[in-house]
């Protein structure tokens, strides 16, 4: 399988899971699942067009990729400044809002 399509699969995989985590009120981890789906279709469009990519989380990095190589995606700069961090940097308090949403409280893990 090329490497375009496995991307795809797993952006699929992530929108999927993003989705049903909002149907059931799972509010950060449909964002989370969000930015991961969005980052790997960029990924997986970059790839396809023949252009390398660095191991990177940062969408506004790859949604500037997109645009120098003609591919305009539908991602505003707000947009992409609220997904443009990676996800080892993202800090999520016990009381994390978001959008309006608000998690519940828990210990969160780093995440790497």
């Amino acid at each position: 399988m090329s490497a375009d399509k496995t991307w795809r699969e797993y952006a699929d995989e992530n929108y999927e899971v993003a989705r049903l985590a909002l149907e059931n009120g799972y509010y950060n981890a449909c964002l989370q699942n969000v930015q991961q789906a969005i980052e790997k279709y960029m990924k997986s469009t970059l790839i396809s067009q023949g252009i390398a990519i660095k191991k990177t989380h940062n969408i506004e990095l790859l949604n500037r990729l997109l645009n120098d190589a003609g591919i305009e995606t539908a991602l505003s700069n707000d947009e992409c400044e609220l997904f443009g961090c990676s996800l080892h940097t993202l800090e999520v308090s016990s009381r994390w809002h978001l959008a309006g949403f608000q998690s519940r409280q828990r210990d969160l893990p780093a995440v790497h």
